[in-house]
């Protein structure tokens, strides 16, 4: 079984040649099946081969290509009824019927059935030139209601292509299906759901009280698988950036940093210029600090001395009699003296 992303990115082959296909017969013997890759087998895709040699026995041969799908219901809503688009393109040819020639070939998408009609082309032209298959392909649109499993994550789509063909004896004939396609159409979100509630309400008016509570769907997964590495330049991107971020921050925090650094500095000098500025003004209102005094307050803590007697001359007052000194000579004391006569 193949996934939905798988089948849209299969080579269109058979599961034996890596794609998504299976095939039943109604005589394996008589009837030869394969993926084969001729010129007119499109988009280099495999065709579905189905051949009847002339060796064959019987009279009429059917053929049933055939395919499940996985799909993963939550890339669609959660959804079990979808819309899709189906189309293949086929073609077949035998060495014993005229070209032109219908054969019923119908298709199936689950149970609906699709019934269209096949024309027989040119066998020679077809395969000397490639040429010749230029009929439209069968488009078919539908809806379905998928099985799911019991969890309801996964469903299952069974796709298929039927033909019954009738032989002549010694005929050889070809049949190939080529380009089969099943899309699902995305759905459009479901309308939000709207709730009503009702409640006792506080006022006096209205006796009940409404509210909505509205319930929106997600979007729907991607259709096909998203590749799970990285690119090579969102990485870079994203270690860059990453890395010119954490250099931001680091040097965001020194800058912090550094800016208390320096106020601390500033705010030391300043207090030690305060400090040093209200030293030098108390020093100033309270004098030096040690007890040696200044030349002025010397002078006016030692007491003046009175200055030593003159040896030479001597000039005093007395109140009885006047007496002058006059050149004291040196052995003679003041009782030694003679008195001075009055002047005459």
């Amino acid at each position: 079984m193949a996934t939905y992303v798988e089948f849209t990115r299969s080579n269109g082959g058979l599961a034996i040649d890596g794609g998504p296909w299976k095939v039943i017969r109604s005589e394996p013997n008589d009837v030869n099946c394969g993926s084969l890759e001729p010129m007119w087998c499109e988009n280099g895709k495999y065709c579905l081969s189905a051949w009847v040699l002339p060796c064959a026995t019987r009279s009429s041969y059917s053929v049933s290509f055939y395919t499940d799908i996985a799909v993963n219901i939550s890339q669609f809503y959660g959804l079990t009824t979808l819309e899709y688009e189906w189309q293949y393109s086929a073609w077949w040819g035998s060495t014993k019927v005229a070209p032109g020639v219908n054969l019923p070939i119908t298709s199936s998408v689950d149970g609906e059935i699709y019934n269209n009609t096949l024309t027989a082309g040119n066998y020679t032209q077809l395969f000397t030139y490639g040429t010749g298959w230029n009929d439209p392909p069968f488009k078919k649109n539908g809806l379905t209601v998928i099985s799911t499993d019991p969890e309801r994550t996964i469903g299952y789509i069974h796709l298929a292509i039927n033909i019954t063909f009738p032989r002549q004896a010694g005929e050889t004939i070809n049949y190939y299906v080529k380009n089969a396609e099943f899309k699902i159409v995305i759905p459009e979100p479901p309308s939000p759901i709207t709730m009503i509630t009702h409640g006792t309400s506080t006022s006096r008016s209205s006796g009940y009280i409404s509210s909505t509570a509205t319930v929106n769907y997600g979007a729907p997964g991607p259709l096909v698988d998203q590749p799970s590495s990285v690119s090579i330049g969102t990485l870079i991107g994203s270690t860059m950036g990453a890395t010119i971020f954490v250099i931001l921050i680091t040097l965001g925090l020194f800058c912090c940093w550094r800016q208390r650094l320096i106020k601390r500095g500033i705010g030391r000098v300043a207090t030690e210029e305060k400090n040093s500025t209200s030293t030098t003004i108390e020093s100033q209102r309270m004098g030096p600090l040690d007890d040696t005094p200044t030349r002025d307050q010397g002078r006016s803590m030692i007491p003046e001395q009175a200055p030593p007697p003159s040896t030479h001359r001597i000039s005093t007052t007395l109140t009885a009699n006047t007496a002058r000194i006059i050149d004291n000579p040196p052995g003679y004391s003041l009782l030694s003296l003679p008195h001075d006569r009055p002047d005459m």
